[in-house]
């Protein structure tokens, strides 16, 4: 099983189009946003409470040093992840030929759940747009 997915890995690093990978006004489609919100999701949910947070905190010995420092380690660890999130949805909705400027909707937390949602399931547009063609992504 895990040389299965060790294989599906590899054909995915192999198919990322590098050029495109840090390009602002490129397009981004479906499978690169499940990707990345899937690390994401699973960093902030996942790895940080049960794996990274217990490798500098014993749970048991918690005062005011030990809250704020883990709160620190947490906005400074987590910080680059949403900003690649951000980044990624702006190029969502490139895909869609809409401004990047609509990511500011991911403020409000309600909205957010609706424009992740979209983003997951919507297809982008087929036809080209100011922000490139459709094969213009990052997997190729």
């Amino acid at each position: 099983m895990l040389e299965k997915i060790s294989i599906f890995i590899n054909k995915l690093i192999q198919k990322i189009n590098w050029k495109e990978l840090f390009r602002w006004k490129a397009r981004g489609g479906r499978l690169e946003y499940t990707i990345i919100f899937i690390i994401v999701f699973s960093y902030i949910r996942i790895l940080w409470p049960y794996v990274v947070r217990p490798l500098f905190f014993n749970e048991y010995a918690y005062d005011s040093t030990y809250t704020a420092l883990d709160n620190f380690l947490y906005f400074a660890l987590t910080v680059p992840w949403v900003l690649a999130f951000i980044f990624f949805q702006v190029r969502r909705f490139h895909d869609w030929g809409w401004r990047g400027v609509w990511a500011l909707l991911l403020i409000f937390p309600y909205v957010r759940l609706i424009v992740i949602a979209v983003s997951l399931f919507c297809p982008g547009s087929k036809k080209t747009n100011r922000y490139g063609t459709a094969a213009t992504r990052l997997l190729k």
